[in-house]
């Protein structure tokens, strides 16, 4: 994701001199959205991929909390 921002920046920052300014600036917010979203996605320096144990790690503690407020 970071990747396909910075490519979509770049070719904003291109496009100033090539094409409309309008689309150049849609191209640059484009690809600020991009790195936003990815930055978001990550946890810290790196993306936490979801494993099997992790999946099972965050089913378990929805299940306690369904628990928890049915007990309520």
């Amino acid at each position: 994701m970071v990747a396909v921002g910075l490519g979509l920046v770049a070719f904003g920052l291109y496009s100033f001199s090539a094409r409309t300014t309008s689309q150049a600036i849609v191209l640059l917010v484009l690809g600020a959205v991009m790195g936003v979203a990815a930055y978001s996605l990550s946890d810290g320096p790196s993306v936490r991929i979801p494993t099997p144990a992790r999946l099972d790690e965050l089913a378990g503690r929805a299940e306690q909390v369904a628990i928890e407020k049915a007990a309520d």
